[in-house]
């Protein structure tokens, strides 16, 4: 589950933040990788660096603040989007098959919301898991960016389904 809110360790920088996070999700890191293995992961590994961080950091659009220290919610060194695409590394370096974002848009407004989804979903394509995020009245822009939904009313799901399908399902019951 990825957070509704951003906490992060300030002394740490942004590499060393999803560094930290690998090592507390999963058991097989680099060093137990075969010989094979190690030719397939190529540079990334030979210069010391772990290729799944490269590319989460690439694909959440967080490179270019990788060596940049965190700091703290009120004298934060990366901006509020990229605490929050941070927030969404820190989960992404595990093995999940599922992935729940929850209250994405009321940490960022619409512009962030949209970018941090758009990268999510090419990272869910490229891994082929699963992601499900809560959200509170999306941008028509946001809103295409999901496949499926379901949509509440007062706690209650009032459509569940194709998201193409939503539109022409409401208008048929008027």
């Amino acid at each position: 589950m990825v957070e509704r809110f951003d906490n992060h360790l300030p002394f740490l920088t942004v590499r060393e933040t999803i560094e930290f996070a690998r090592k507390c999700l999963l058991t097989f890191q680099p060093k137990h990788f075969g010989p094979e293995l190690l030719e397939i992961m190529g540079d990334a590994l030979k210069i010391g660096q772990d290729p799944k961080i490269e590319i989460i950091l690439s694909m959440l659009g967080l490179k270019h603040v990788a060596d940049r220290f965190v700091g703290s919610s009120s004298n934060p060194s990366i901006a509020e989007d990229e605490r929050r695409r941070l927030t969404a590394a820190e989960m992404f370096t595990g093995v999940h098959a599922v992935y729940f974002l929850d209250e994405l848009n009321t940490a960022a407004e619409d512009s962030v919301s949209y970018d941090l989804l758009t990268s999510i979903r090419i990272f869910t394509r490229v891994r082929q898991i699963t992601f499900m995020a809560s959200l509170f009245q999306p941008t028509c822009e946001v809103f295409d960016l999901f496949d499926r939904l379901i949509l509440l009313n007062q706690g209650h799901i009032v459509y569940q389904g194709p998201r193409q399908d939503a539109l022409p399902y409401f208008e048929s019951i008027g």
